[in-house]
C-alpha cells in the first residue's frame, strides 16, 4: 500500500488507514495476516500509527528510512520510485490483526 495521504482534514475519511477501512481489514485478513504500509508523508504515517493503534492492531515493523537499506524482496511502486529519487524518506510499518 503507497496510498494518497489525502491531506486535507475534511477527507480523513478517505485514507486507507482510516478507522472506517481498518474495521474491513478485520473482517478480511487471515488472523495471522499482515497489513503493510509505506508512503513518503511523514502526516499520513503520524496519523496511520494512531489509527492502527487505537483499532487493535499489533506493530510488528516500524522504520522511518525504509529504503535507506536495500529491500529487494519488496517491489517499489511508481509513486515510491519518484520520491526515493528526490531524497525523501520512505515510511513504513508492519501491522498484524
Amino acid at each position: 500500500n503507497f496510498s494518497d495521504p489525502w491531506p486535507k482534514k475534511r477527507y480523513a475519511k478517505r485514507r486507507l488507514s482510516n478507522t472506517r477501512f481498518l474495521e474491513q481489514y478485520k473482517e478480511v485478513l487471515a488472523l495471522d495476516g499482515q497489513i503493510q504500509m509505506k508512503t513518503d508523508n511523514a502526516k499520513l504515517f503520524a496519523y496511520s500509527l494512531l489509527e492502527f493503534q487505537n483499532a487493535g492492531f499489533q506493530m510488528i515493523d516500524v522504520n522511518v528510512d525504509y529504503r535507506k537499506e536495500p529491500h529487494p524482496e519488496d517491489v517499489q511502486t511508481e509513486y515510491e520510485e519518484k520520491f526515493i529519487a528526490k531524497g525523501q524518506p520512505i515510511y513504513r510499518c508492519v501491522w498484524k490483526r
